[in-house]
């Protein structure tokens, strides 16, 4: 079954990938599990010439699946969606959580201690 993926993936590159199924992709991925394995075996074993085919067939198959990844439609980013503006005051601390100014909240290394404000306490 693996031989019949590597030699049907040149012809199906043009138009699979909008075809794909996850099984089609469970299939290269548990291949490239065992061509890894393999790769692993054969450089402990000294066995070079088979180590560079296993890597050979192990980047046509990581080619092949990032073409049917770029292929894919991509989710609207955050910013795109008007999101962006939720995160333009983060860091400006309100004084209940904001810095220990006045408190000796400085740690003399440039940064600050930052001290939450318990109802019971008097500030």
């Amino acid at each position: 079954m693996q031989q019949h993926l590597m030699q049907m993936q040149p012809m199906m590159a043009g138009y699979y990938p909008s075809n794909v199924t996850s099984d089609h992709i469970q299939q290269y991925l548990d291949e490239n599990k065992s061509l890894i394995l393999k790769i692993v075996e054969s450089q402990n074993s000294g066995k070079l010439s088979e180590c560079a085919e296993n890597q050979a067939r192990l980047q046509r198959n990581l080619m092949y699946l990032a073409a049917i990844a770029d292929s894919q439609p991509q989710p609207p980013s955050v910013h795109s969606q008007g999101e962006a503006g939720v995160f333009h005051d983060f860091g400006r601390g309100k004084p209940e959580i904001g810095s220990g100014e006045g408190r000796g909240g400085s740690s003399g290394d440039g940064g600050e201690t930052l001290y939450l404000k318990s109802s019971d306490d008097g500030n």
